[in-house]
């Protein structure tokens, strides 16, 4: 009976159904975006294995506008505006999109050799890159409406098609043994097309797209320019810091060095993304549900904090056991490095949740100030971080630790408030 009880109020809590639909679909994916990566680190070398993680977190930075796109639309919209509001809301943000593509593009080939001069890229792999972001850009667009619908398993369902299908398109790689380089930037290229392909027909039945092509309103599309502005920026700095480690490490770090900690990333991001998903559920609720309780949210970051801490102490136990399954023995971090680059993650992944709850609740400019710290210390202790792997987790620990102190300092004061 107790569990019948269970089940039914479960059922009738919209939120945590919500959350959960979002956390078991989306990590799913993330478990097989794991294998994905245990896939590359067993069968390529170092040299290669450490071009893809760099590529792919150059990847996560260059795509951060398409983070900032959902909760735009969340933000602007309701699903009961008229049929031809939506869609002129939607050229308008792919108006901005494609200039901020140009401007982006523009800046990477001025600035060429001083950004990737360490790289070894070459122009063409930032040519398909570049390719692959705005395709990106435009698949997030999509997805985000169904977000405002609050058809969180559909859009968990099209978020994680893409890692499904560069999982098997890069089993075809390996198999055939195409170049790795330039075989993982054809992965993420096909990969999104192929979801796009299926997203736009699936799209233009619930918005009619060709009948609705309109000229841009510019009195909105200089208020959406605005607050696209704030959250790209506030976006671009919380991707930066869970990517920039992976480009760091092969600019500064020896090959093989640079694989260690690639391998080590890789395992301890998987803290970050286990519960980061609820983002998805977070800000809509915060942003369309004026009932939305502080108490719920208190209790989704207590609940993330235990089994956060939890999983780390899972992941330090049997770390021999994961290190040598998930990359054939190749690389074996020690424990202290695993511990300080775990709670590391745990800890923005904890600021990460505050700031969408705050900026769904129009509270934005001291998070983002605040996002901005990092970047102000890590110029500061740059030579000493890159020393060594211990010096560049154990700088990451304790930054992230201070901007999650900070942001949860005002998060409680904005309760304290009465927010």
């Amino acid at each position: 009976m107790n569990i019948i009880n269970l089940k039914n109020k479960v059922k009738s809590n919209i939120y945590a159904l919500n959350s959960l639909y979002v956390f078991f679909i989306i990590n799913s994916t993330n478990v097989l975006s794991y294998l994905f990566w245990f896939l590359i680190g067993r069968n390529f070398n170092e040299e290669t294995f450490t071009f893809i993680t760099s590529i792919n977190s150059l990847l996560m930075i260059l795509t951060t506008p398409a983070a900032t796109l959902a909760h735009l639309i969340v933000k602007f919209l309701n699903f009961d505006d008229d049929k031809k509001i939506r869609i002129n809301f939607f050229f308008n943000l792919l108006f901005i999109i494609s200039l901020l593509f140009i401007l982006l593009s523009s800046i990477i080939f001025i600035f060429f050799d001083v950004f990737f001069s360490k790289m070894n890229y070459l122009r063409l792999h930032i040519i398909l890159i570049l390719a692959a972001c705005f395709f990106i850009y435009l698949k997030h667009l999509i997805t985000s409406f169904f977000q405002l619908k609050k058809n969180y398993v559909k859009f968990s369902l099209f978020q994680s098609s893409f890692i499904y299908l560069k999982f098997f398109l890069m089993l075809f790689v390996i198999y055939f043994g195409i170049n790795g380089k330039f075989g993982f930037i054809y992965v993420n290229l096909i990969a999104v097309i192929i979801v796009l392909f299926f997203l736009f027909f699936w799209f233009n039945e619930d918005f009619k797209l060709i009948s609705f092509f309109k000229i841009y309103d510019k009195k909105k599309y200089l208020l959406l320019s605005k607050y696209f502005i704030i959250l790209f920026g506030s976006s671009f700095f919380i991707t930066f810091l869970l990517n920039y480690d992976l480009i760091i490490s092969r600019a500064y770090f020896e090959t093989n060095t640079s694989a260690e900690y690639s391998s080590l990333s890789i395992i301890c991001k998987s803290i970050f993304y286990l519960f980061s998903v609820f983002i998805f559920v977070i800000f809509p609720e915060s942003s369309l549900d004026k009932s939305f309780k502080i108490k719920k949210f208190l209790i989704l970051i207590i609940f993330s904090l235990i089994l956060g801490s939890i999983a780390i102490f899972t992941l330090v136990f049997f770390s021999d056991i994961i290190f040598y399954y998930t990359f054939n023995g190749k690389y074996q971090p020690n424990n202290t490095n695993i511990i300080y680059l775990s709670y590391s993650m745990l800890f923005l992944t904890i600021s990460n949740l505050i700031y969408f709850f705050l900026i769904g609740k129009n509270k934005y400019l001291i998070p983002m100030l605040i996002f901005i710290l990092p970047f102000l210390f890590y110029s500061l202790v740059l030579k000493y971080f890159t020393e060594s792997i211990f010096t560049f987790v154990q700088t990451q620990f304790f930054i992230n630790l201070i901007m999650m102190s900070f942001i949860a300092s005002y998060f409680f004061y904005i309760k304290i408030k009465k927010l």
